[in-house]
């Protein structure tokens, strides 16, 4: 070290400092280059312009099946309308009048309720609320509409 010239030495002395900090540019370098591709092609441009091009459902969400009458209970609110599907048929297979109710939350999107009804009264769906709540703890009662 001593034959180099002052100002080389304090390249050389930064440069054994600071290797991590080239190494991590250079990364960089390498990972934007790979990541912009070929010139004229942005598929980041596409996804955008679905985004912000995609319009709203023609109609709300519909209930997939005729909600009974009376008191029902709800087991489950699902994004996925194919396990809300399966949940719904599990307790139908299991005796249940289950169906599905699909609320429309806005820009969370659609939410498939898998409730159970048909109960005349109060205390008919109380016992089946906790019948069902030995398997589904989170059940709950919903009362009827008005």
């Amino acid at each position: 070290m001593e034959n180099i010239p002052n100002k080389m030495k304090t390249v050389v002395d930064l440069l054994k400092t600071w290797w991590w900090v080239v190494a991590l540019v250079a990364a960089g370098t390498v990972v934007l280059v790979l990541a912009l591709g070929k010139p004229g092609s942005s598929p980041k441009k596409v996804v955008l312009e679905e985004i912000f091009t995609q319009k709203p459902p023609a109609q709300p969400y519909a209930a997939t099946q005729a909600a009974p009458a009376g008191f029902t209970i709800q087991v489950y609110s699902l994004h996925d309308k194919m396990a809300a599907q399966k949940a719904a048929a599990e307790l139908q297979s299991a005796g249940y009048k289950a169906f599905i109710e699909i609320g429309d939350a806005g820009t969370q999107g659609a939410w498939y309720r898998v409730r159970v009804g048909g109960f005349a009264d109060e205390a008919q769906a109380r016992a089946a609320l906790e019948e069902l709540r030995k398997k589904y703890k989170g059940a709950f009662l919903v009362p009827p509409r008005t």
